[in-house]
């Protein structure tokens, strides 16, 4: 090996176990702040179709969006359509 990568490998090992530990559980926790923000601002950003239906509408507005390929969301309220 390189004497750079030698030194590097060195150098690593003279942290000890503990730091090293630390600092995987430090670029594990990055990595997955990361990973939980790339996926939450790729969401859609969805329309409000429908608002102030029933439970039942709901449903069958979803079938139908559904069956012909469309994406959609149930507003938190459970009345809500959007698309």
């Amino acid at each position: 090996m390189p004497e750079q990568i030698q030194s590097i490998i060195a150098n690593f090992k003279s942290f000890g176990v503990r730091r090293l530990a630390l600092m995987g559980g430090i670029a594990a926790l990055v990595m997955a702040v990361i990973g939980i923000a790339s996926v939450y601002l790729n969401r859609p950003a969805y329309e409000t179709l429908y608002v102030g239906l029933e439970r039942s509408d709901v449903n069958q507005i979803g079938l139908v969006l559904a069956d012909a390929g469309i994406g959609f969301d149930v507003g938190s309220d459970g009345t809500s359509v959007l698309v």
